[in-house]
């Protein structure tokens, strides 16, 4: 576990933990945990893949599905569609993917007092969509909140 690294990334603003000899760390990619912030004890967390300077959020297909979920059921299919389609954010990984065992070992390590770091005020920004999409997704919502107000 030594060889873990933690640091604090400004392009992200949030101190970020990495293991650099994970199998899942290759030349061209490379995946990390995001610390967010602590609130009363407990840290939220995001896992994000880097791949040739870009970089995406990794979650659970479960996760994913539940987002689309929300957006139709809150927006309507048709945005929920056009943000599938365009959504460049998001990477779906296996449950038990390796980026998600750096959550097991920050908390060891928090179980141990070995890290003090200070807390980010910074709410995390995910990555944005396209503006052609969220055109076309304010277009969508135009069109479904007249169908519900005639359906009333």
């Amino acid at each position: 576990m030594a060889r873990l690294r933690l640091s604090y990334d400004t392009f992200l603003n949030h101190y970020t933990l990495r293991d650099p000899y994970s199998p899942c760390n290759r030349n061209y990619e490379s995946f990390e945990m995001v610390i967010c912030h602590e609130v009363h004890d407990e840290y939220t967390f995001k896992f994000i893949r880097w791949e040739e300077g870009d970089w995406c959020e990794c979650i659970t297909k479960a996760d994913y599905e539940s987002r689309v979920q929300d957006i139709k059921d809150n927006e309507g299919d048709e945005v929920a569609a056009i943000w599938t389609e365009h959504q460049v954010g998001y990477i779906t990984v296996k449950d038990d993917h390796q980026v998600f065992k750096l959550r097991d070992k920050w908390l060891a390590f928090q179980e141990l007092n070995l890290f003090d770091i200070p807390v980010s005020h910074f709410p995390w920004q995910g990555k944005p969509l396209p503006q052609e999409a969220i055109d076309l997704m304010a277009d969508a919502r135009d069109r479904w909140v007249k169908a519900e107000a005639n359906n009333q």
